[in-house]
């Protein structure tokens, strides 16, 4: 409601969790707020021309005819899904989800919580059938949403999935930080290309990150801790705490986050530190400051900071027993990430307006066992690769929007992407000597805008385009004089959607739109192949959102069309280095559904995504491989979820339960890697038990203990003579404790 209103609304340290009846129709923010209270034991106290504080209401008041039962049991904890009118604001126009003309999720505070003090990606993966991710490792992983994969390989094209946090896009083309979801308020998913809104690469969708502000009305903290235990590895333990402190009250704020984990082993590698060695260890915290001058404008000053150490690589030997790889010689991967941000926002006149600055410093560093291509590399003996990239992103948006029947918004934006990469071989006696080298830069200046144009009470078209200007400049060097290119292409992209509201319950939706990823040069590729030129994707979808009168059962379903031309993808030479080349054009095309229903006590849930993603027509002088599958994404991807919650005792409990299907994939474009890797099941179980702020949760993770491939690649110097895969997680048990005050 605040950000449909411009009102700036203040929430207590803790809310009860109570469903409150949905608001409909045109009213004032006091009588909206009046009426969503209204016997939940809270009131709006206004603070301000446009500023309401939300406080419990008094003694006095509590005593009246009308008593709160704060005595009485806890109430059973209602389903954490979105609630229907929740504001989706990756869309950058603050659209409601029930009647947003386009396929998007939520991934709530709540969910997040029950995987632990310290949540992984991994985690918005299990609850979202669309959102697939490699499985190289932490920090090594690709994200790909609705069937949009270029390739298993981390080779140096623009990422398909831009990973946001709030506003601000904070990866260009490197792997996913695997940033730790503490403290979050939702986590916001975008399906189909973004071009419009979010500029270039964005073909597969938007994975956006929203962290919780700061408050400067509220002393608040929250602090938690884990344990945990794999099958066939080790013990873990991780903790999170956070801080919230006005330091002026109602204009200055301070919110701070610290986090930590020692994240335990399961894979056994021959040689010394083999045991349990692909273990983790991290450290990272975050700091808000926020500057509210008056009731309409804030200043958000924001920081993070994640450190990440992989020990060893994470897939072992099809030939070796289970868990088991042969090689002396550990793998480890460093991924550090910092970013900074500038957030401006308030009312100009009668329009909103949103400035964000952000500057991003990402540092990956990957070792690998290359002895198996000694030889290639003019070598003998053992010989480790040493992959070693600095990633720098730094963006500017300013964006104005506003209207009520006729909603507008119009912004300007500019993004720089720099990339260093330097490859080295070293033998363990001896020099290091260079392989490969890039040095990369990628601007976009655009300017965009889109228009709401209500055509009927219950029908609305959105119109929107960006018009863009890439400017790309590349060296490379491979052992050979260096080769230099560089390309401006200034092009234009454009969506279209119709919504029809067909009743209070019901709404049905028709998009298309576009995206588009600029050419490059390749580090590795031999030499006068080094090219590769821009690939660009257009979709069309047709969905509906449906909910019963009672608002018990809610329904989602997309189905949708996607051609993709000249596909950027990463292959492997014969070497093992990963080059990078267009493949040809390919065509995705599937239908996703969602389904979940609560009486208050039971929750029940599920979810199918079919696609069928596949390359139609190679590149001129490239084979089209025996299964043509886009690699890593599956053709079906689904689960079912079931949740019991009530009162217990002066607490409340929750038991949860998922089971989740991931169908088979292929590993690569390449015909001589065009591997089958079959499909997996998981059983997760949970429960946990609230009272007063202190609360007890345990998990158990792959209940059954299934050891189905999950990817199938981790050593490009092997994998053409080794049959590699990587099995999914053993059972894990995990026991966390958390309190606020």
């Amino acid at each position: 409601m605040a950000t449909q209103t411009g009102a700036s609304i203040g929430l207590p340290a803790k809310l009860p969790a109570r469903r409150v009846k949905a608001l409909h129709g045109v009213t004032d923010v006091e009588t909206a707020l009046r009426l969503l209270l209204d016997g939940s034991g809270y009131t709006a106290r206004q603070t301000g021309p446009r500023a309401w504080k939300i406080e419990p209401v008094s003694a006095k008041a509590a005593a009246s005819p009308r008593p709160v039962a704060a005595a009485s049991p806890a109430p059973p904890a209602e389903p954490d899904r979105p609630a229907p009118d929740i504001i989706v604001t990756a869309t950058k126009t603050g659209d409601v989800i029930r009647t947003l003309p386009l396929s998007a999720h939520i991934v709530s505070s709540a969910d997040l919580a029950r995987a632990g003090p310290v949540p992984t990606t991994a985690a918005i993966a299990m609850l979202q059938d669309g959102l697939v991710f490699s499985n190289l490792g932490p920090g090594r992983n690709k994200a790909f949403l609705r069937g949009i994969s270029d390739s298993p390989f981390n080779g140096v094209t623009q990422s398909t999935v831009a990973i946001e946090i709030e506003d601000a896009r904070v990866t260009f083309n490197a792997p996913d930080p695997d940033l730790r979801l503490v403290d979050i308020e939702r986590v916001e998913l975008l399906e189909g290309p973004q071009g419009p809104m979010h500029g270039t690469g964005a073909l597969g969708g938007v994975y956006r990150i929203v962290p919780r502000s700061a408050l400067t009305d509220v002393r608040e903290a929250t602090s938690a801790v884990g344990v945990e235990a794999v099958a066939h590895g080790g013990v873990g333990a991780s903790a999170s705490a956070m801080a919230n402190l006005p330091l002026e009250q109602d204009r200055v704020g301070l919110r701070l986050v610290v986090y930590g984990a020692a994240e335990p082993g399961w894979i056994e590698r021959e040689g010394g530190g083999g045991h349990d060695s692909n273990a983790t260890r991290l450290s990272g915290g975050r700091a808000t400051l926020r500057w509210a001058p008056d009731a309409q404008w804030t200043v958000d000053v924001s920081g993070i900071i994640q450190m990440l150490h992989v020990r060893d690589s994470q897939y072992v030997d099809a030939a070796q027993p289970a868990f088991e790889r042969r090689g002396a010689l550990a793998e480890p991967h460093d991924n550090d990430f910092m970013n900074g941000r500038l957030v401006v926002n308030g009312r100009l006149g009668g329009a909103d307006l949103i400035s964000t600055t952000s500057w991003t410093s990402h540092e990956v560093d990957s070792v690998l066992d290359a002895s198996a291509a000694a030889d290639l590399f003019g070598q003998t003996g053992p010989l480790l690769f040493d992959d070693r990239r600095q990633y720098d992103v730094r963006s500017q948006e300013v964006r104005l929007s506003g209207g009520h029947g006729l909603r507008w918004i119009g912004g300007l934006s500019y993004l720089r992407a720099q990339t260093q990469l330097d490859a080295t071989v070293s033998p363990l006696q001896g020099a290091d000597v260079p392989v490969g080298r890039l040095r990369q830069k990628n601007a976009e200046m655009a300017a965009f805008g889109q228009l709401s144009v209500p055509l009927w009470p219950s029908v609305r078209l959105d119109m929107g385009t960006r018009l863009f200007r890439t400017v790309t400049e590349d060296e490379v060097a491979s052992g050979t004089a260096p080769v230099r290119r560089s390309t401006r292409r200034t092009n234009f992209s454009p969506s279209a959607s119709l919504g029809w509201t067909l009743s209070d319950t019901s709404f049905v939706y028709a998009r298309f739109a576009s995206a588009y990823r600029p050419a490059g040069l390749s580090p590795f590729a031999p030499p006068g192949e080094e090219d590769f030129e821009s690939d660009e994707l257009q979709s069309a979808e047709l969905g509906g959102r449906f909910r019963s009168s009672d608002d018990r059962l809610h329904l989602n379903a997309t189905a949708y069309f996607a051609n993709w031309s000249h596909i950027q993808s990463d292959y492997l030479l014969p070497n093992g280095l990963v080059a990078t080349r267009n493949s040809g054009t390919g065509r995705v095309y599937g239908l996703e559904t969602d389904m979940s229903w609560s009486n208050g006590s039971l929750q029940l849930g599920s979810g199918l995504n079919l696609q069928h993603a596949r390359l139609e027509t190679p590149e001129p002088g490239l084979l089209l491989p025996g299964d043509p599958s886009l690699p890593i994404v599956p053709s079906v991807k689904a689960h079912l979820s079931a949740g019991v919650s009530g009162a217990l005792g002066r607490g409340s409990y929750r038991l949860a339960s998922q089971l989740s299907y991931v169908g088979p994939t292929r590993l690569s474009l390449d015909p001589a890697l065009n591997r089958r890797i079959d499909g997996r099941t998981m059983l997760d179980l949970g429960a946990s038990y609230a009272l007063g702020n202190w609360s007890l949760g345990v998990r158990i993770d792959n209940v059954l203990n299934a050891r189905q491939d999950s990817f199938g690649y981790g050593n490009p110097f092997t994998i053409r003579t080794t049959r590699q895969i990587t099995p999914q997680k053993p059972r894990l048990i995990s026991l966390t404790v958390t309190t606020s005050w």
